[in-house]
């Protein structure tokens, strides 16, 4: 799901308008990259921090595609959010916030 079952309505409507200007073919390659993309081997050699936040009820990039993503990356974090899909910084901006902040804080101090 690209949202949770129970996603508000102020997410679902931002989603709606965020998709809506996404010109239709610009839509078609990036869905035809994602079906062709396969980089996982790649996935050893990345050296920088790296979060993989999944999204509870996300579908296209479930949580364990997500935590098996995080295992071939060195040294990456995992997390998953709770009553989330694919689009969590539209259904829970504050927590998606919270969790990309507490990262960079961590691995990028200012």
């Amino acid at each position: 799901a690209m949202m949770a079952p129970d996603a508000g309505p102020q997410g679902l409507q931002l989603a709606r308008d965020v998709m809506a200007a996404v010109p239709q073919a610009s839509y078609r390659a990036a869905l035809q990259a994602i079906v062709a993309f396969n980089r996982l081997d790649d996935l050893a050699r990345i050296a920088v921090p790296t979060l993989c936040l999944a999204g509870e009820h996300d579908r296209n990039a479930s949580p364990s595609v997500m935590r098996r993503m995080a295992e071939r990356i060195p040294g990456a974090q995992y997390l998953c959010l709770p009553g989330v899909g694919h689009l969590a910084n539209m259904e829970q901006p504050a927590a998606f916030n919270q969790a990309v902040l507490a990262f960079m804080q961590a691995h990028f101090p200012v």
